[in-house]
């Protein structure tokens, strides 16, 4: 289905491309100029104004947090497609494929991480918290969010649970998406890569609607991968995959209704662990529709939201190869065992009423209340043997010739959650900015938590400015991590109690007329830290802990070269960090180059990131290294006139044969990335 769309959809570009050629005359080439390719500027940099660090637009350098941002000019021009390769340009952060699916690709803060659901971070897109009700962390398909729909991206690290509660414990994600858009793109490239972004923006009964579609469908890298089950000792697999982004907001006046709808699917290669070509499955959805209704006065603004998102997955993978049932089973059957889980919906529901007061020209207040409720049903395991004479050696074992209901593998839960904020911004003497604020939490059959925050933000020249940030967050534990059962690879815990994080940080940010750095050092200190610990062979369950301390530091660069000439670079280096974090680098760097010249933009983009380890032999506490690597991605982009772009880039451009830490310690080699990727692009502006 999504070929022919996008058949149908090259055909109706390509026509509109020449058109669009015909009318408007190769003479306009040297007058044409594309939005899109403008050169990077560093004061349009220093100049973005940010919203997450609290909730209250802030220049960067005033800002009390450590935050990078991306405008959708420096993303465009650096080739990236989609969110997990865009965080490994932010100081900090990383992230890695862990062999749990072909579509999982977590992120991590600060190299702190616990499972592959990224559930420390927050991220929010245009307000909107998106989360997975189920493991009450960032879904598994977020890190595959478009780029192409970015406005701005914000990417802060550290504590944010003073405004947003549980899980900005390690950072938040806040992206703006684009509006006020007309325009369409069309990509084919290698492993036969085929991609359609469509963007429209009308006026409708004095209704603003704003829509994006992205569709993005390809058949995959080639890999062998080392295998003892094999006879030549490798076994060949693919990684093809699929998704479908949709974003719509309409407005009127003060009023607002966004729908977002996130379809990600993926076949072959790993699956929490296994190759099984032509059995393992995987598809994730996500949905999230939001109403929102602001009222204005002179001096202040209040919002009333109410949200509805849901999540689904359907898994299935071979448990054990064609074969291996045939002399025990009932009738008896050649076909592989096969298990996975059922497309249940987990649902959340919130209602959020904020505030922002500007009391005088020195002091600001926001304060505000949210209630969320989670509805997590219980988590249907399907098979096509009966899995519980399996277990039990019950045989023969029946086969059902089909994916059939057993066992669950997650109690039915319900959350509640009531949380209100407060939070005070004040000036003295125009040079030193003091944010104060603090949010209590509720949760039903957790507890409660207060987070507060400190920020000191020192401006003693134009040039310089210091922060001093302390503050308090915290993550309560996810129905997974409470409930699941039954599980041969993770069991639940109810006991489980929230995890709390104390940071301190100072940071210290120098802008002259050509360049801006920004350095800081940090530490963060766990309390009833939750981490996963093994209790019998192959077997994780989470328990509360002690665990050490994050300290590092990070180092930003952005360098206006010269008027064409924009360099952007960052560099983490992390010295003490969990035990538990081995899978995460702790040495980072990223470098961004742009140039423009006329109708033409060239950018070269590369990140780095150091060792890291993996489990060895099976055996948690023996460990084995993976190697670090360098990934570069090219772009050039050319303007052929006023409405026309067109572009080629490549990711991974030198090929590198890069691997990756697994999620699972029953793996024995690094998860193998994708090689060489180039593709041709269009851009048409209507």
């Amino acid at each position: 289905m999504i070929r022919q769309i996008l058949a149908s959809s090259f055909k109706v570009l390509t026509l509109a491309i020449g058109i669009a050629l015909a009318n408007e005359g190769y003479a306009k080439q040297e007058e044409a100029h594309d939005s899109s390719l403008l050169s990077m500027s560093l004061a349009q940099l220093l100049d973005i104004e940010v919203t997450g660090p609290t909730r209250d637009e802030q220049t960067f350098r005033l800002a009390p947090a450590a935050v990078s941002v991306f405008t959708h000019t420096e993303i465009a021009a650096m080739g990236l497609s989609t969110l997990d390769q865009l965080v490994n340009f932010a100081p900090g952060y990383q992230s890695n494929r862990n062999g749990g699916s072909p579509i999982y690709a977590p992120y991590t803060s600060r190299a702190r991480r616990i499972s592959g659901s990224s559930s420390e971070i927050l991220l929010l897109v245009d307000g909107q918290r998106i989360n997975d009700p189920r493991t009450s962390g960032a879904s598994n398909i977020v890190p595959q969010f478009p780029l192409a729909n970015i406005e701005r991206i914000e990417f802060i690290r550290g504590p944010g649970s003073a405004l947003y509660g549980s899980n900005a414990m390690q950072g938040v994600i806040n992206i703006v998406t684009l509006s006020n858009q007309n325009r369409a793109s069309l990509e084919v490239g290698s492993f036969d890569h085929t991609a359609l972004n469509f963007f429209n923006s009308q006026q409708v009964a004095n209704i603003q609607i704003d829509s994006f579609l992205d569709i993005q469908q390809d058949g995959g890298d080639n890999y062998n991968i080392p295998s003892s089950a094999s006879p030549d000792g490798t076994v060949a697999t693919q990684d093809p995959k699929s998704r479908l982004s949709l974003n719509i907001k309409a407005q009127k006046n003060n009023t607002q209704l966004k729908l977002q709808h996130y379809t990600a699917e993926a076949e072959d290669f790993y699956l929490n662990g296994g190759i099984a070509n032509g059995v393992n499955k995987h598809k994730s959805e996500l949905s999230a529709l939001e109403f929102v209704q602001t009222f204005r006065l002179d001096n202040s603004s209040s919002m009333l939201s109410a949200n509805y998102t849901r999540s689904s997955t359907l898994r299935i993978q071979q448990l054990l190869p064609a074969g291996s049932m045939r002399d025990i089973s009932t009738p008896s059957s050649d076909a592989p065992f096969t298990g996975g889980t059922k497309d249940n919906v987990y649902s959340e529901y919130e209602l959020q009423w904020t505030n922002n007061w500007q009391i005088n020209s020195a002091n600001k207040l926001q304060f505000g209340a949210s209630y969320r409720h989670i509805d997590s049903p219980e988590l249907q395991v399907t098979t096509n043997y009966d899995i519980k004479a399996f277990i039990a050696r019950d045989f023969p074992v029946t086969y059902y010739g089909k994916q059939t209901d057993g066992p669950p593998a997650q109690h039915a839960s319900t959350r509640d959650i009531l949380g209100v904020y407060l939070q005070h911004q004040t000036t003295v003497a125009d040079k030193l900015h003091i944010t104060l604020g603090a949010r209590h939490d509720e949760f039903s059959n957790i507890g409660n938590r207060l987070s507060p925050r400190l920020a000191l933000v020192y401006t003693p020249t134009d040039a310089n400015t210091f922060k001093y940030l302390y503050a308090e967050a915290y993550r309560a534990p996810s129905e997974a991590e409470l409930n699941l059962t039954d599980n041969p690879q993770f069991l639940g815990n109810p006991n489980l109690q929230p995890e709390v994080v104390t940071t301190s940080e100072i940071i210290w940010i120098f802008q002259c007329e050509k360049y801006s750095l920004t350095s800081g050092i940090f530490e963060h200190q766990f309390t009833n830290a939750i981490v996963q610990q093994s209790i019998g062979e192959r077997t994780q369950q989470n328990f509360n802990m002690d665990q050490s301390p994050v300290r590092g530091a990070e180092l930003e660069l952005a360098l206006q070269a010269t008027p064409k000439l924009f360099v952007r670079a960052n560099t983490t280096a992390i010295w003490d960090k969990p035990e538990t974090s081995y899978r995460e680098a702790s040495r980072l760097a990223s470098l961004m180059v742009s140039y423009q010249h006329q109708q033409w933009n060239a950018n070269v983009s590369a990140y780095w990131h150091g060792e890291t380890e993996m489990t060895a032999n099976g055996d948690d506490s023996q460990r084995t290294q993976v190697d670090a690597f360098t990934l570069a991605t090219g772009k050039v982009s050319r303007a052929i006139n006023s409405q026309l772009n067109v572009y080629l880039k490549a990711y991974n451009v030198f090929d590198s044969d890069i691997a990756t830490a697994p999620e699972s310690s029953s793996l024995q080699q690094g998860i193998p990335n994708r090689g060489r990727n180039i593709q041709l692009g269009f851009t048409y502006h209507f």
